[in-house]
C-alpha cells in the first residue's frame, strides 16, 4: 500500500495523473481504459463542450463501454489525492458515462475535477480502491487536432491512432502514427539579407510546404530542393509518406525575420486564411 502511494506521487510529480477508482475489485478486473483524447477541438461534442475524455470499456459483458472526459482546468502535479474520479459499481454497469467539462445534475454525465497534457506525457491510470494498478495508458507521443489514442479493437492489447475517434461507440478504423517530421535548416530567427532554406525529407516520403503560413496539403508546393527567403517569411512544411494508411506529419513551422530589427523579444504565430 505504501509502496503504491510512494510510487503514484513520484510519477505525479513529473505528470499530473487522470485516475479512475473503481470500487468492487472482481468487476474492476474486466474495465480497461479503451480510447484517450486529449487533442479535441470540435469533433467530440460532450454535453456541450469539446473537452479532453476517455473511454473505459467493460470487457467482461456488462454494460459499456463507458466515457469520462476530464474537465479543462489544470491540476497541480502534487494534489494526487485531488485528481481521482470515483466510479461506484451502478454506475459501471449503466451504460454509457460521459462528462463535459464541469459538473452536471444528470447522472449519466461524470466531471472530474482535472484536465490531460498530452505534451507533458501525462496519464490515466485506473486502480481499485486499494490504489491497485488495473489499467494505465500514458501520452508517449502525442496525437494531431481531433485525433486520439485507443486499442486497435476493444480491448485489444494493441493500441493505435484514430484520425475518427469512437468515443462511447466500437473502436474502429484504427491507423498507423504520423510519418516523421521534416526539419528545416537553418533555425527560425533573424537573419540580415536573403538565407537559404533547406527542409530534411523523412525516408519513404515527400514533403509539401507553403509561405503564407497556411497548413500544407497534398496540393501544396512539393519540396525539390533549398530555396531562398528575401523578406519576413513563415515557412511550413509537411511529410507525406508513401506507405499507405501512413498519415501526413506533423507541422513543422520556421519563421524567418528578414533585414529586421527588434527590441523586444518576438513571436511568430502562424494561422491560416480561414482564423480570425
Amino acid at each position: 500500500m505504501k509502496r503504491m502511494k510512494h510510487l503514484l506521487r513520484r510519477l505525479s510529480f513529473l505528470a499530473c495523473w487522470a485516475m479512475a477508482i473503481c470500487s468492487g475489485a472482481p468487476v474492476c478486473a474486466q474495465v480497461v481504459i479503451n480510447e484517450v483524447s486529449a487533442a479535441n477541438w470540435d469533433p467530440v461534442n460532450l454535453g456541450g463542450e469539446y473537452e479532453d475524455w476517455v473511454e473505459l470499456y467493460n470487457a467482461g459483458g456488462q454494460r459499456g463501454p463507458e466515457r469520462l472526459a476530464p474537465e479543462r482546468r489544470r491540476c497541480r502535479s502534487r494534489q494526487v489525492d485531488g485528481a481521482r474520479q470515483h466510479f461506484h459499481r451502478s454506475e459501471r454497469a449503466s451504460g454509457d458515462a460521459c462528462a463535459a467539462g464541469r459538473t452536471r445534475a444528470s447522472s449519466a454525465c461524470r466531471t472530474p475535477n482535472f484536465k490531460l497534457t498530452q505534451t507533458k506525457q501525462e496519464s490515466v491510470v485506473l486502480s481499485d480502491p486499494a490504489m491497485s494498478l488495473i489499467d494505465s495508458f500514458q501520452f508517449a507521443q502525442p496525437t494531431q487536432k481531433n485525433h486520439s489514442w485507443g486499442r486497435t479493437a476493444d480491448g485489444a492489447v494493441t493500441w493505435s491512432i484514430f484520425l475518427s475517434p469512437t468515443p462511447a461507440a466500437v473502436n474502429t478504423g484504427p491507423s498507423s502514427y504520423y510519418a516523421e517530421t521534416p526539419l528545416m535548416s537553418p533555425v527560425a530567427g533573424g537573419y540580415a539579407g536573403s538565407t537559404s532554406v533547406s527542409i530534411a525529407v523523412p525516408a519513404g516520403c515527400t514533403v509539401r510546404y507553403t509561405l503564407d503560413g497556411e497548413e500544407p496539403t497534398a496540393a501544396s508546393t512539393l519540396y525539390a530542393g533549398p530555396f531562398n527567403v528575401n523578406a519576413t517569411t513563415c515557412v511550413r512544411a509537411v511529410a507525406f509518406s508513401a506507405t499507405p494508411g501512413v498519415p501526413p506529419s506533423f507541422i513543422e513551422t520556421s519563421t524567418y525575420f528578414i533585414n529586421e530589427t527588434h527590441t523586444r523579444p518576438v513571436w511568430s504565430i502562424a494561422a491560416g486564411a480561414d482564423v480570425t
